[in-house]
């Protein structure tokens, strides 16, 4: 048995081991999502099952099963960008409507039947050729190409959506650790990636023949690549396997709806904020109202701490906040929110009883998740890393 087979079963194992997590896992807001990236898994897993078998001899299927599924190979694509939409809107549902993405596969696996004679040998009748077959080798080569091109164009609607999400974090939560979805865009580039290798791949196979195959070189390593980083993103964090309810809903209920304004107050000012309806007054209004609350009572200490939840201390609704915030204060909820922390940091840094602390403990004191977030914006508000900060302190 070659390496290349012992490889493949090792990573056989592993998918199935992790499909049957994904199954047997019933949370509600991400059962979607963990049945497509299941099904995703079940088609790389038999794909390199049969590669094995292959590889090992021991293949008890004809050729044209073994083309068939690499055929099937092609549903990853649309199910990759079904899976990230699952991710970004947990109440996605697949719909019939939907399965024209699916129409190529089927067509070109109509196309792979023997009786079209499309993978046919001329010189063995009616039976599958090998994959040193010349005239087989320029076509499977040809599919790979297409293959590629569709699996590029899906991958970046996939991350477009992402990029969109994650937009809409901003204006809702303080801290993003939790919620965002930067594992899932790594694993588009990875997919971007593996599609962009096998275009040379396919074109080298056209003039060495069948001996350089993708499935050995391409998607053999690229399934073991995805395949530990799910398990390792998982393993981190909670959420690729069970999805936060909070988060739902970011591309369901766009952040800036429009609402009616306020008749009564339309005669007393000209200037009204095309989402929520508050005029220039009642914004300045309730800015005091949020700047006294985030002196007195400091709710930005919560490291969880979103809009909605502010906004009810306020007794508005999170458009007109989201509206003060950008009218009074020019930022959006995450940056305003941080900048507090960082104060927060700058007066815990300044008091003697802190000087034995750790610059972490004070960023979590302040309400800061993230080691990197800290830094970032506590630079960006004074110029210096905490640490130079301190030392300035301590000079």
């Amino acid at each position: 048995m070659s390496l290349a087979a012992l490889a493949a079963l090792l990573v056989i194992a592993q998918l199935g081991l992790l499909i049957v997590i994904l199954l047997v896992i019933d949370a509600p807001a991400i059962r979607t999502a963990n049945r497509l990236l299941a099904a995703i898994l079940l088609i790389i897993g038999g794909n390199l099952l049969l590669f094995f078998w292959k590889e090992s001899g021991t293949t008890p299927f004809p050729d044209y099963y073994r083309r068939v599924l690499y055929i099937a190979c092609l549903a990853i694509a649309p199910l990759l960008l079904f899976y990230t939409q699952a991710m970004v809107q947990p109440s996605f549902r697949v719909h019939r409507r939907q399965l024209w993405h699916f129409a190529p596969v089927l067509l070109l696996l109509l196309a792979s039947l023997p009786a079209a004679g499309l993978f046919s040998d001329p010189q063995a009748g009616a039976h599958v050729s090998t994959d040193d077959s010349p005239r087989l080798v320029w076509l499977t080569s040809l599919v790979t190409l297409l293959a590629s091109a569709w699996g590029t164009v899906y991958a970046l609607a996939g991350l477009r959506l992402i990029a969109r999400y994650q937009r809409g974090l901003r204006d809702r939560f303080s801290s993003l650790e939790a919620v965002s979805l930067r594992w899932l865009r790594r694993i588009l580039y990875l997919f971007v990636g593996m599609n962009l290798v096998l275009v040379p791949v396919a074109l080298l196979r056209i003039v060495v023949g069948g001996a350089l195959h993708p499935v050995l070189y391409v998607m053999l390593p690229t399934s073991v690549l995805l395949l530990y980083y799910v398990a390792i993103a998982g393993f981190r964090r909670a959420q690729l396997f069970y999805a936060q309810p909070v988060i739902a809903h970011l591309l369901d209920e766009p952040l800036a709806a429009p609402e009616p304004p306020d008749a009564a107050s339309s005669t007393e000012s000209k200037t009204k904020y095309a989402r929520s309806g508050l005029d220039e007054g009642a914004c300045r209004q309730f800015w005091q109202e949020l700047t006294r609350l985030m002196v007195e009572q400091k709710p930005y200490l919560d490291d969880q701490l979103q809009l909605a939840a502010l906004a009810e201390r306020l007794g508005i609704s999170t458009h007109e906040l989201s509206q003060v915030l950008s009218t009074c204060a020019g930022q959006n909820f995450y940056d305003f929110v941080n900048g507090y922390r960082v104060r927060e940091v700058q007066a815990l840094m300044a008091e003697p009883a802190n000087r034995d602390c750790s610059l972490l403990q004070l960023a979590e004191d302040a309400g800061f998740r993230s080691k990197s977030t800290f830094n970032k914006y506590f630079k960006g508000v004074t110029g210096m890393t905490p640490g130079e900060y301190r030392g300035t302190l301590s000079s």
